[in-house]
């Protein structure tokens, strides 16, 4: 199923809820959503989507100015042991442009050292290793499991990493010419 953002404005709020095994899309039931099929919402690359429905403001911010529930590209809607699963299809740049792995204001050689730490282990997992086979996505928001990927809102307030993404766009750590997975903690 395809779900076309045609708006003239930039923000594309949709609103989903789930409810048993159906799927609400903008209030209505989107026919068909089983344990055997996804929902796509499709964003044209100068437009952003606003889920309405999503509540993740950080714990630090209490003006609640912030709320990470917006993403550029496309969001894939699907069901996976009664559980509604939400992943932001997108470019590995992007990804680390919403990557909180360090914060706008830590020094910039240590923000370039992550950046490059983090696109060498998104890439091993995604080219040597993948780590969420019976998934449709290669990365996880949970930092836990994976790496803490918040969305589009990180993009918007920290225009210091963006600058950096872009400048590191290719460098990824090797040895012997072959990729490696490497080991880093942002805290260290």
């Amino acid at each position: 199923n395809w779900e076309n953002c045609e708006n003239k404005e930039k923000n594309y709020k949709i609103h989903f809820s789930f409810s048993g095994s159906k799927l609400f899309f903008n209030e209505k039931e989107v026919k068909g959503f089983d344990k055997e099929r996804f929902f796509r919402v499709k964003s044209p690359k100068d437009l952003f989507l606003t889920i309405t429905s999503w509540n993740r403001v950080p714990s630090w911010d209490t003006q609640k100015k912030y709320n990470d529930n917006k993403f550029r590209w496309d969001i894939v809607l699907y069901q996976k042991d009664d559980e509604l699963i939400v992943v932001n299809e997108l470019f590995l740049t992007d990804y680390l442009k919403w990557l909180w792995e360090v914060s706008e204001s830590t020094n910039t050689e240590k923000i370039r050292t992550i950046i490059i730490l983090a696109r060498t282990y998104a890439r091993w997992y995604m080219t040597k290793a993948e780590k969420f086979v019976d998934e449709w996505y290669h990365a996880s928001d949970d930092p836990n499991v994976f790496q803490r990927y918040i969305g589009f809102w990180l993009e918007e307030r920290s225009p210091k990493i963006n600058k950096i993404v872009e400048e590191t766009k290719d460098l990824i750590v090797t040895y012997d010419g072959e990729l490696i997975k490497p080991w880093y903690f942002s805290s260290s």
